[in-house]
């Protein structure tokens, strides 16, 4: 077994099976005598607790006590950092070499190596911040720094995951379902700052980033195995324990990313009361979605149908001639039979939303129906244009039912991002909105 095959993945069975177990058995050997030390000392004197993790939401699916027992059993490589005199800086720079180098093996196929490098970032960024509050070298400018190569870390990871399954598996669902989850990855961070910089504080258990790190680098390690053992001749597998752990992320991530937000705007809208502010008029509408609901699918089922018998082949053949088929084309001509669902569909739901679901009549229904035809209108032309773009991906054209799932998954995406909310709040409102403030006029001298 040559480096250069070790490194680009060009293994036998065999030496793809001892380059993930070899490591593995040492750094496990390692981390079991810890646990059995960890064990007799909690037994003695009870169990040694971490100030700083002590004071944390712990990461979903992770015991406390492990999380206690990590930080414990690794604390003797700590102080040898500690004591080295290495800037904290210097092992954050470290963080994001390591990472560096895992996408590029994560990049060529090397999944067991981008593990164990993945797993060496996430240990030295589990302990560089501690190094600087240790040598009371921690500043806001430090903290910052150590938060963008954190992002930049996870970007390389996700990216080199991203780039295997786009170019050398040929996998873009996988792929798309890896940006997924480097997006909640992302946000969850964000929300949880900007949740600090309003000076909310919510405790909620969520997939903190040394959770993510284990998950998804002890399932990078031991996937190579896996394939081993049931995909022998595939040169480059799929990696399936990397796949059930990307998806578990997504997942994860992005739950807990939009739980938080909804706490968040939960904490701020207690706040406005209790300053006394109004409350706007959409949200006297919260539970009013599964009624709209409703009422949408008996628009939308007027909307389906037409739409199928305008891009049925019967009326394609009889009712239109060869040559605006031709300029057309069969994606132009789906992307027209949808819009034209959309206003039959739109006539129905407007009357049962006013009527029935919101029962608003602070507007006159002129006005409404006004508004209702312009949400309608950039509605239709959303998911016109939506259905239109997907059928002009070949993954979808090569999908079975490909107009269903194209037309289903842009009704339901603009339906929520823009038709209901809306609905709510600018089309049947309960009150009619507060008038505009005048511009208060400032003299400059």
């Amino acid at each position: 077994m040559d480096i250069v095959s070790w490194l680009s993945g060009d293994l036998s069975r065999k030496g793809r099976t001892w380059s993930t177990i070899a490591p593995f058995l040492l750094i496990t050997a390692y981390f079991i005598s810890g646990l059995l030390l960890f064990a007799t000392y909690s037994l003695r004197h009870g169990m040694p607790q971490d100030r700083e993790l002590a004071l944390r939401a712990h990461s979903i699916g992770v015991p406390r006590w492990i999380e206690h027992y990590f930080a414990w059993v690794t604390r003797p490589i700590y102080w040898v950092l500690l004591r080295s005199d290495l800037p904290a800086s210097s092992v954050t720079a470290l963080t994001l070499i390591l990472s560096l180098a895992a996408s590029l093996s994560l990049g060529i196929g090397r999944f067991s190596l981008g593990g164990w490098l993945l797993l060496g970032s996430g240990f030295f960024d589990f302990w560089d911040g501690r190094i600087a509050r240790g040598r009371q070298e921690a500043t806001a400018a430090s903290s910052a720094f150590n938060a963008t190569i954190q992002r930049y870390c996870d970007a390389l990871i996700f990216g080199g995951l991203a780039y295997y399954y786009a170019v050398t598996r040929h996998e873009p669902t996988v792929m798309l379902l890896t940006l997924a989850a480097w997006f909640g990855s992302f946000m969850t961070h964000y929300t949880d700052v900007r949740a600090d910089s309003l000076g909310i504080v919510i405790d909620h258990h969520r997939p903190e980033r040394p959770g993510r790190i284990l998950y998804l680098g002890l399932a990078l390690v031991l996937a190579p195995l896996f394939e081993v053992i049931y995909f022998a001749h595939d040169v480059h597998p799929v990696h399936w324990l990397a796949v059930i752990a990307i998806v578990t992320l997504a997942v994860l991530s992005n739950a807990a990313t939009i739980q938080r937000t909804v706490s968040v705007l939960k904490e701020l809208r207690a706040a406005e009361q209790t300053a006394g502010l109004p409350a706007h008029p959409h949200r006297q509408h919260s539970r009013a979605l599964p009624g709209s609901a409703l009422a949408g699918i008996a628009g939308t089922t007027i909307d389906f149908a037409l739409f199928k018998i305008l891009v049925s082949q019967l009326v394609i053949q009889t009712a239109l001639p060869a040559a605006i088929i031709q300029s057309l084309g069969h994606q132009s001509w789906t992307g027209i039979a949808t819009l034209a669902g959309c206003v039959a569909g739109g006539v129905l739901n407007f009357w049962t939303n006013r009527a029935v679901i919101f029962r608003a009549h602070a507007l006159p229904a002129i006005v409404q129906a006004k508004r209702y035809a312009l949400v309608s209108l950039t509605g239709a032309l959303l998911n016109g244009g939506g259905v239109t773009l997907l059928m002009c991906t070949p993954a979808l054209r090569a999908t079975p039912n490909n107009l269903i799932v194209a037309w289903v998954s842009t009704r339901v995406f603009v339906y929520i991002a823009w038709n209901y909310p809306l609905w709510r709040s600018y089309v049947f409102p309960l009150r009619p909105a507060q008038p505009h403030a005048s511009p208060t006029e400032v003299t400059v001298n």
